[in-house]
């Protein structure tokens, strides 16, 4: 097990302390220790937050779980922390009434958050498994161009897909820096390019 990174969750509802870790089968959890959450509230949850002082916007979290109330120790999965280093903050709130419980600071270990290594980042090797410059590729049954542009000595990545019947695109850059990788979706969710680039079949022959 491996610590990502930690918080200390304060507020009038909620309190406790967090860390984020990386297991050994390559997954993460949010680990909950020693946590306190007020009691009766419905629809309790805990997410990410982008804003640095725990302010609550639709556009600005990203869900994580519901939580129980009382006080508890308990564990929860991660789907994905490629966004990680956009997070500032753990936030608990009630989805219902949309209510601050408490909140706090995400201090990232020193761990790197994405490794160079491209056989520990999957989306790294996929990136790099793609030809340079054209090629094309089938994704949702559906054939795409795909554009890749490679910068900097290998340490930076330009991609563009684009539906050759239809309306769809996909556009990203992916930096590799000093201490830590940065997938830069242009415009659009991150979960659509991840998607994209894990399920794209990349075509032998263009045209087929």
């Amino acid at each position: 097990m491996k610590i990502i990174a930690t918080a200390t969750i304060q507020g009038p509802e909620a309190k406790g302390n967090a860390q984020i870790v990386e297991l050994e089968d390559k997954s993460y959890q949010l680990q909950l220790i020693d946590f306190w959450v007020a009691t009766g509230a419905p629809d309790v949850r805990i997410v990410f937050g982008k804003d640095p002082d725990g302010k609550i916007a639709e556009d600005n979290i990203r869900f994580i779980s519901s939580l129980p109330d009382g006080v508890f120790t308990e564990n929860f999965t991660i789907d994905h922390i490629n966004d990680l280093v956009e997070m500032k903050t753990l936030i608990v709130y009630c989805k219902k009434f949309f209510a601050h419980f408490g909140h706090g600071k995400i201090i990232l270990s020193s761990n790197k958050i994405v490794k160079d290594d491209s056989d520990e980042n999957p989306v790294l090797k996929i990136i790099k498994n793609i030809p340079e410059g054209y090629s094309e590729g089938k994704y949702n049954n559906k054939k795409y161009s795909i554009t890749k542009e490679t910068f900097n000595d290998g340490k930076s990545f330009k991609i563009f897909g684009e539906e050759l019947q239809g309306n769809d695109f996909i556009s990203l850059n992916y930096y590799i820096t000093s201490s830590k990788n940065l997938l830069k979706p242009c415009e659009m969710p991150e979960d659509k390019v991840i998607h994209f680039l894990k399920n794209v079949t990349l075509l032998k022959d263009k045209g087929s």
